[in-house]
């Protein structure tokens, strides 16, 4: 029984290495891409990201509605920051009034973050808020480095409002990540 704990710590080691790497991947895709005009190619590491983390995850379908529900909220909430002049995105693409489809592939990708690499964040609002109000702004504030989005509106405000964007947006996901696991609907994958 040893051996089998021994397996299960190595396989969650491997699937939160995946999601990190994945997901640190796509969003430098997604900045790269929409520096240079192809954000397709940003959308495309997105998708392989999304791919790579469901093979790897023992709960696809939770990963799946995860996905599908933080592109949503991301979409709209990256739509308001775009109609409010908080943020401009570079390779806005054919709708520059709304979030641009490279950074709604990439609150997608981010699905594959909240499990493993944030189960630590389960029963633990307050520390998910905090930490998502926290390092958010930053990953913000490097794109905006690297030209693949502009701040708008003072630096200071901008951050403000995206950490609290992502201040609801990380308990929120952790919520709902574990939610949708507990109904009992899993796609059991390796």
């Amino acid at each position: 029984d040893a051996h089998v704990g021994e397996r299960g710590v190595k396989l969650m080691k491997f699937r939160t290495a995946i999601s990190i790497v994945s997901v640190q991947v796509a969003w430098l895709a997604c900045a790269y891409g929409a520096v240079s005009g192809y954000p397709s190619i940003g959308v495309a590491t997105c998708m392989l990201a999304i791919a790579a983390n469901l093979l790897a995850s023992d709960d696809r379908w939770t990963l799946l509605v995860l996905s599908l529900l933080l592109g949503i909220y991301g979409g709209i909430t990256e739509s308001v920051w775009v109609h409010h002049s908080i943020i401009s995105y570079s390779s806005p693409g054919p709708l520059p009034q709304f979030a641009p489809v490279w950074i709604v592939a990439l609150w997608m990708a981010f699905a594959g973050l909240i499990y493993p690499a944030f189960s630590i964040l389960i029963g633990r609002p307050v520390a998910a808020a905090l930490l998502g109000a926290t390092i958010a702004p930053w990953s913000y504030f490097a794109a905006s480095q690297l030209g693949a989005l502009e701040l708008s509106v003072p630096n200071a405000n901008a951050l403000l409002a995206i950490a609290a964007q992502w201040g609801l947006a990380l308990p929120a996901a952790v919520y709902v990540r574990e939610l949708v696991s507990q109904k009992g609907t899993r796609c059991e994958g390796p």
